[in-house]
């Protein structure tokens, strides 16, 4: 936890539970609570306190073919409020992967009112083919403005819809 003359940066607590129930099914499922403080971090006024709950569900079919489902509710009396987000991922030969995922904004705020003539529905859909040290995505999404984080990077992003189209080589 970082503070300074703000007070509190970030900080969370979490409770985990990851549980391999038979050789094909896993479950790992997640609660944690969450001190944000927008002022610092955003440049946005307040302190955000959220509840979060996550199911990450895992089936292989074989060693080629596996699935996973995963699904989030964020609950804050503070921010934009609730939000619910569902994922679903197919993964093909340990190369090819077809996911689908969706966001919705249940609100409950002043500031999530505030917003309401804003969509509160965000969704991607795209494929991703990684062999060796090249890694190809193409997807159709639509994502909202805000933080964005990735691999403990994390990263502004404006809203945006329409066809992304990422390279990647690592060597």
């Amino acid at each position: 936890m970082n503070t300074g003359k703000e007070g509190v940066y970030y900080t969370d607590v979490n409770l985990e539970l990851n549980k391999k129930i038979t050789k094909q099914w896993t479950l790992n499922a997640m609660l944690m609570y969450q001190t944000y403080n927008r002022s610092v971090v955003e440049l946005h006024e307040g302190l955000l306190r959220n509840g979060i709950g996550v199911v990450d569900v895992k089936y292989a079919v074989n060693s080629d073919v596996q699935m996973r489902a995963e699904l989030q509710y964020l609950y804050s009396k503070t921010g934009e409020g609730q939000w619910l987000f569902g994922l679903y991922e197919l993964s093909l030969f340990k190369q090819l992967s077809i996911y689908g995922q969706y966001m919705y904004n249940i609100g409950g705020t002043e500031e999530a009112a505030a917003k309401e003539k804003r969509d509160r529905h965000f969704y991607t859909v795209g494929a991703t083919y990684s062999r060796n040290a090249h890694r190809l995505m193409l997807a159709y999404t639509k994502t909202r403005e805000g933080y964005n984080c990735s691999g403990g990077v994390c990263r502004l992003v404006p809203a945006q819809e329409g066809v992304n189209l990422t390279y990647n080589f690592t060597w």
